[in-house]
């Protein structure tokens, strides 16, 4: 008996289906697969240490040579916490670390109390800056805390854009205005 036109296209959408099906079903296996990778969809960075948790940090370009870190950070400790103080390097461009050494502003301590996310950036805690800082680069920075160990990261530096998508969590330093020489000189009450 002659295969119809009809059975023959059954067949081979059958034989499709199931090679279809092979293929699906290979994506997802060994240990190199896409579901056993670490998966970070923000644009800050992550360190998780013993003690401490650095989450999404980013420094957002203030188009001045600044820029504002932003970050979330996890005191995972039993005891309340302190960010002392923090140091920063500029990338060294050539997959190494150790660039130049670059100018890192603590507002304050950052209180770090146990087992509560506290996030910076809101009120410009921490600026970074250097000569030809911009959106694209990579800072290295230096968390130094009162009791938990030190942390080192790499953070990427991230260009506002347009719309000022950073702008509500990575918040600009108010400029600081010099008198100029004529203010100076005057008199009190005098301008």
């Amino acid at each position: 008996m002659r295969p119809t036109a009809s059975r023959t296209r059954r067949r081979a959408a059958c034989i499709a289906g199931v090679v279809s099906l092979l293929a699906v079903s290979a994506c997802g296996t060994g240990f190199d697969a896409q579901t056993n990778q670490v998966y970070q969809p923000a644009a800050g960075a992550n360190e998780r240490a013993e003690s401490v948790d650095l989450l999404n940090v980013l420094a957002a370009d203030n188009s001045d040579d600044t820029a504002t870190i932003s970050a979330s950070l996890l005191n995972k400790g039993d005891a309340d916490d302190t960010v002392t103080a923090i140091t920063g390097t500029t990338d060294s461009g050539d997959g190494l670390k150790g660039g130049d050494p670059i100018d890192v502003q603590l507002a304050g301590p950052i209180a770090l109390p146990t087992h509560e996310l506290v996030k910076v950036g809101a009120d410009a805690e921490i600026v970074v800056s250097y000569d030809d800082l911009g959106g694209g680069q990579y800072v290295t920075l230096d968390f130094e805390f009162e009791n938990a160990a030190p942390i080192t990261m790499d953070v990427p530096v991230v260009a506002r854009g347009e719309h000022g998508i950073y702008d509500g969590i990575a918040e600009a330093p108010e400029p600081t205005t010099e008198p100029t020489t004529d203010e100076e000189t005057k008199p009190d009450g005098q301008g």
